[in-house]
This record gives structure tokens, sequence and C-alpha cells, in this order.
């Protein structure tokens, strides 16, 4: 009798354990099969973007959390699968698993390497990126980004002068916290133009928007060249062997109902720079400005250089916007002082 119920035992626990491993099966086979995983993955994707194609690779769950994905392209409806604006070799979304098990896959954190992400604007000023994000609301939370090692390039046929610009090795988190405040940090290499910093913050509500951007090692002399072959062709010859390197720091902000909507502050620091010029016994050496440019108004304060034997200073502030009558005193300023 013992051994008849230690038999029924054995045979109860194979039974369950045959039945765990078959529900187990199921629910791989359901949620957790690559294949599964990959068609949620594209799905939550998909619905994120308007008109756009979403292509994966691969994906699947890993063991130490979160969801593996591969070969992500982003291709705008209608172009080629060869020409995505936006493309991954790898990234890991980690997700919310209790939202997983009831069917629904919700993101909360992004992590990519080497993405590649191409931004154009036409010759009549729309970005390729207009209407391709589905807007949300400001309460529900938007992922987390860490991205490193991604590409920016930027194509500005509105701007001619402008050439194609190439961010390298960017480094790019986007946080959510507080709910309504979107908050970005990136640094990066600009191609000719040196190291970048961009910190930017978005009130989701308000459409309230700060942005900071600083080049600590701009240089002035490569750049210069195309921007004044632009806007001032005839002082081309006498920059034209103009070295030097510029800090740049500005602060922007957007407040849609103020006028203007748009306010900037921007510095820019020259420091050692030197020029040849033809018609000039000496080359003007250590050459050094700060200038400062407030919503418009342009102010030199301080420029120095070094010119043989003689040693040049000056300031320049440009006239206020507000009139003036005629006997009013100007508010240009200017000085110079010779050594």
């Amino acid at each position: 009798m013992r051994l008849s119920v230690r038999n029924w035992l054995i045979r109860g626990v194979i039974l369950a354990g045959v039945a765990v491993l078959v529900a187990l099966g199921w629910i791989a086979n359901s949620w957790v099969s690559p294949e599964r995983i990959r068609e949620q993955v594209i799905a939550t994707l998909t619905d994120q973007f308007e008109e756009v194609d979403v292509y994966i690779g691969s994906a699947h769950m890993r063991i130490l959390g979160g969801i593996s994905v591969r070969d992500i392209k982003l291709v705008r409806r209608g172009c080629p699968p060869d020409q995505p604006f936006f493309s991954a070799p790898s990234a890991v979304l980690y997700h919310d698993k209790e939202q997983l098990n009831r069917g629904r896959l919700v993101i909360r954190k992004v992590e990519m390497e080497n993405s590649e992400l191409r931004l154009e604007r036409s010759a009549d000023g729309r970005w390729s990126f207009t209407d391709l994000i589905k807007p949300g609301p400001a309460d529900r939370p938007v992922p987390t980004f860490v991205i490193k090692g991604a590409t920016l390039v930027i194509v500005d046929q509105m701007q001619e002068f402008l050439p194609e610009l190439r961010l390298t090795n960017t480094r790019v988190t986007l946080l959510n916290d507080p709910l309504p405040i979107l908050t970005i940090t990136a640094d990066s290499n600009v191609q000719g133009f040196g190291p970048v910093q961009v910190r930017a913050r978005l009130n989701r509500i308000s459409k309230h928007a700060t942005v900071g951007l600083e080049l600590s090692e701009f240089p002035l002399g490569d750049a210069a060249p195309a921007v004044v072959e632009k806007f001032a062709p005839h002082l081309l010859p006498h920059l034209g062997k103009l070295t030097a390197t510029a800090a740049i720091k500005a602060d922007l902000s957007y407040i849609p109902d103020a006028t203007p909507a748009w306010r900037h502050d921007l510095r820019v620091e020259v420091k050692d720079g030197k020029l040849n010029h033809p018609d000039l016994p000496w080359p003007v050496e250590k050459i050094a400005v700060k200038l400062r440019s407030l919503d418009g108004k342009v102010k030199v304060e301080e420029a120095t250089a070094k010119i043989g034997p003689a040693t040049v200073r000056a300031t320049l502030e440009t006239r206020s916007e507000m009139p003036v009558s005629r006997d009013a005193e100007s508010p240009d300023k200017s000085a110079a002082k010779r050594d």
C-alpha cells in the first residue's frame, strides 16, 4: 500500500513538472520567442512615427534583463530600405515587465552604440524630421536614452555656404525628470570645427526651451572664409591668411508667446590670433578679442593686437535699436589706444 502511494506521488510530481514545462514553453513561444519579441519591437517603434517603416534584424530577451535588438533601420515611407535616416547596429531596450505580461511592450530606457542619424533641410526650409514623430501627451513619460559613439550628419540646403556637418563620437543622454521636462546633454566632435557641448531643456507643456552651446576650440581661421565669402566677399582677400582659435558660448531661449520668441546671449573669445596682409609692414600678432552679442546688440568688450613694435587696444558697442534725437548723445562708444 505504501509502495503504491509513493509511486502515485512520483507520477504526480512528474506530471506536474511536465505541465509546468508545457506552460513555460507556451509562454516562451507567445511572449519570449525571438520572433514574437521582434514583432513587438517593430510594432512599438512604428507606433511612435508617421509614415516611417521600421526594420529590425533580430530581437531577443536578455538573461540579465532587457531586450537585445540588432540592425535597426528607420526609413521614410516610399524610400528604399538601404536609405535609412536612422540606423543602429545594436541597442538594448529596458521594458516594463508587468506590462509585457499583459501583452504591451512599454520601453523605459534605451541604450545604444554607434548609431547614425541624418538630418536634412530642403531649400524650402523643411527639415526631414518634420511631422515624422507623433506628438504624445505631456503626462506620458518619455524613455530615457543613453547613446554612445553616435554619428550625426546635418545637411542644410537652405544655407548654401554651410558645408555638410558631420558630428562624430557623440554621447547623448535624454532624461524625462520631472515628468513634463526633457533634459538633453550631448558631447560631440564636429568635423572641421572641434569639440562641441550642448545642453538643452524643454518644457513639454509650455513649450519653453533653453539651449546652451559651447565650442571650446573653434578654428576661426578655417571657418571664417566660407562665411565671409557668402556675406562680404570683398573682405575675403584681407582675411585669407587669418589663423585663430576661438572659444564660443551661446545661450538660447525660446518662449512661444513672447516677442521675439527667440533670444540669445553669444560670447566669443579669441586668443593668440595672427593675420598676414601684404599691405602691412608687419604681421598682426597676438590678436585677442572678447565679443558679446545680446539679442542682436554687439559689444566688443576688449580687442588687442600687436603690430610690430606697437600694441593696439579697442572697444566697441553697437548702437541701440531705440530711436534717438539728433541732439541726443550717440550711444556708440569706441576707443583706441596705441602704445
